[in-house]
């Protein structure tokens, strides 16, 4: 049975946790996880880079051409894993905006809305102080 055919009350939930590198989603996630038995986490540049047999730093810091594409490679790669494990619920570490060093690239909407989550939640922290890197533009939007 497809995804798409499960019926809502027997399919896993999925949550996207997106946030700035160092705000916390990975210890966050990886707290819930450890409390709440039917949860199980991924990690977006971890399976990512696993996928492609590329280092994640070789991955940020690609053009945001390159950025853009492996954010819909990455959606099948989920959905595959989605489709395998239809009853589990995940909790997604993702960040929604990447810093390749030159500038920050937006993960494309549509990427995500392949996803099919059931809830988006931001991390932002509490710390007041957060190490403050130089300034980059955001590249402009380029949505299929």
């Amino acid at each position: 049975m497809h995804a798409d055919t499960q019926p809502a009350h027997t399919r896993g939930q999925f949550v996207c946790v997106f946030g700035i590198s160092g705000v916390g989603k990975s210890t966050l996630i990886e707290q819930f996880v450890r409390h709440h038995a039917d949860w199980r986490s991924l990690a977006a540049g971890e399976l990512l880079a696993r996928a492609v047999q590329r280092h994640p730093e070789h991955l940020r810091t690609s053009s945001p051409d390159v950025i853009e594409a492996n954010q819909y490679a990455l959606a099948e790669l989920i959905q595959d894993i989605r489709a395998r494990k239809l009853t589990t619920n995940w909790l997604l570490d993702a960040h929604s905006l990447i810093d390749n060093g030159t500038e920050l690239v937006p993960v494309p909407t549509a990427a995500i809305s392949r996803l099919e989550p059931t809830a988006l939640r931001n991390r932002s922290s509490c710390r007041s102080s957060l190490p403050r890197g130089p300034r980059r533009p955001i590249a402009p939007k380029t949505e299929p």
